[in-house]
């Protein structure tokens, strides 16, 4: 197992990964997956901006679908916030598959699923919203602020946000089985249904640690630039 599921741990590896700086993700691979239970949307890859109209577009082509299958190091805190609430609308379940991870800007869409699964040996976890400023991750006050509005409009307890956004951006709040009645983080484990939408094992990112390290490091600087005037993007990033 990657991460051990201690409530909040450094990331040690993408700290270290911070070094390499390289260029931007091209965003999140987003598809509908026919299984046994009908179609399920997948979601793999680091969250970019205009992820949420290609979440849109996929929506608009498929056939019923009920849940969003997620497997992601984080992103762009914007657009992960426009899939939440596009989540949200469409009254999808959210579902992490066994040994996936969902975590920074990922975390914030599983939340908004009517009902979440974490399969076995899965982990979701979460963190503030910062920006990169002269190679230091500073905290962001709006962007967490929009964070703390959103779980609001999910239905969450200012106990429970506090709990979801207090960890810094060298940290991670993961989500253990006990929060489910602490903080009102309700959870299921991972059912067929639903852990049928996940990549196959040879493309999962725990099973290619090179292709792992990559997106933690790329994730860690891809929301650079991104306001207007070339101030950096609030980012979940890792």
């Amino acid at each position: 197992m990657l991460f051990a599921p201690s409530r909040r741990r450094p990331t040690g590896l993408a700290l270290a990964l911070l070094l390499a700086l390289p260029c931007g993700a091209r965003g999140a691979d987003i598809a509908a997956v026919t299984g046994p239970a009908g179609q399920t949307i997948a979601l793999s890859g680091l969250i970019q901006p205009g992820d949420d109209a290609k979440l849109a577009s996929v929506l608009a082509a498929a056939h019923h679908p009920t849940s969003l299958s997620l497997a992601s190091l984080g992103g762009n805190v914007q657009a992960a916030l426009a899939i939440g609430m596009m989540v949200r609308r469409e009254g999808l379940h959210t579902a992490v598959a066994p040994r996936s991870i969902c975590a920074s800007a990922c975390g914030l869409v599983w939340l908004a699923g009517t009902s979440r699964v974490m399969g076995q040996d899965a982990h979701v976890g979460l963190h503030a919203a910062y920006l990169r400023r002269n190679g230091v991750d500073v905290e962001t006050g709006a962007a967490n602020a929009l964070i703390g509005a959103y779980l609001g409009r999910l239905g969450f307890d200012d106990r429970a946000i506090v709990y979801l956004t207090s960890a810094p951006p060298e940290e991670m709040t993961w989500i253990l089985p006990a929060d489910r009645q602490r903080y009102g983080i309700a959870f299921d484990t991972a059912t067929p249904a639903l852990a049928s939408a996940a990549a196959p094992a040879d493309e999962h990112l725990l099973s290619r640690p090179m292709a792992l390290a990559g997106a933690i490091a790329s994730a860690a600087v891809a929301a650079v630039d991104r306001l207007m005037g070339g101030r950096a993007a609030p980012s979940d990033d890792r």
